[in-house]
């Protein structure tokens, strides 16, 4: 059986892929863009899922109540231990946290051990990156209204990341 990876995140709209998709250089340092459709940002990452863990992530999203999310990025920075380049906002909105915990509860709830790393908002925009500059951008406002869980998988070596589920955000808490 192939590996079967999943993630909850957020997915921009096609124009907003496209816009943020060129705010990073075509030709990179030792780097490569991530393609358009991969970009997102990443609520709770689950690795390595069988069919039985995907059904209780699933279960898990049916369970979160949370309002519509608007992100502002305003600046692209080099993560070096991790080698990739990244879109930041200011800080987090409270509604996002709030789909972050809500959604992570749910999930620890259902025996998903909770992520050991601190969780930050971004938006991957380029892998295998040398070290730049931290940069300031003219901010760029994002607005969810459904978060998604994605499949993470491979077609012609190609990385892919594919919304396979989506849930609507509009509940008020966390607003």
């Amino acid at each position: 059986m192939p590996e079967r990876r999943f993630f909850f995140g957020l997915y921009p709209d096609r124009l907003e892929r496209d816009r943020l998709h060129a705010l990073t250089p075509a030709r990179l340092r030792g780097g490569r863009r991530v393609v358009a459709d991969n970009l997102h940002v990443t609520v709770v990452y689950l690795g390595l899922c069988d069919a039985d863990q995907e059904t209780a992530a699933r279960d898990a999203a049916e369970s979160v109540c949370a309002g519509p999310v608007e992100l502002t990025l305003d600046r692209i920075a080099v993560w070096h231990a991790a080698q990739v380049q990244v879109l930041l906002p200011p800080g987090t909105p409270a509604a996002l946290r709030w789909l972050y915990e809500s959604l992570r509860g749910a999930l620890v709830a259902r025996g998903f051990p909770p992520e050991a790393r601190p969780w930050v908002p971004h938006i991957t925009v380029a892998r295998k990156i040398a070290a730049q500059p931290t940069v300031t951008i003219p901010p760029v406002r994002l607005r969810f209204s459904e978060f998604c869980l994605f499949r993470s998988h491979r077609v012609d070596g190609e990385l892919l990341y594919e919304p396979i589920a989506r849930w609507a955000l509009t509940g008020g808490a966390g607003a």
